[in-house]
């Protein structure tokens, strides 16, 4: 569901359109943290040279279905804002 939503937030699943579009994983998890205190994904390419700009999400069941929705809204208007 989540890789669904982030899917249609993001437009493609083009690798090489993925990585031009990607703004730096620190970027987006300062952004989500300072204008709507959402704690942001784990860069991959801290143990993944090879995941530059990959950034692992987790959900569980301890989220709500209204926090994922708040996450995606949050990717969706960085991804309006550029």
């Amino acid at each position: 569901m989540l890789g669904q939503l982030l899917t249609k937030v993001i437009g493609t699943q083009n690798e090489r359109e993925l990585k031009r579009l990607r703004p730096a994983v620190a970027e987006i998890n300062a952004r989500l943290f300072d204008e709507w205190g959402i704690i942001g994904g784990y860069d991959l390419s801290n143990d993944y040279a090879h995941l530059p700009q990959h950034m692992l999400l987790c959900v569980t069941e301890m989220n709500t279905r209204d926090e994922i929705d708040e996450l995606v809204e949050a990717l969706e208007e960085m991804t309006e804002d550029g």
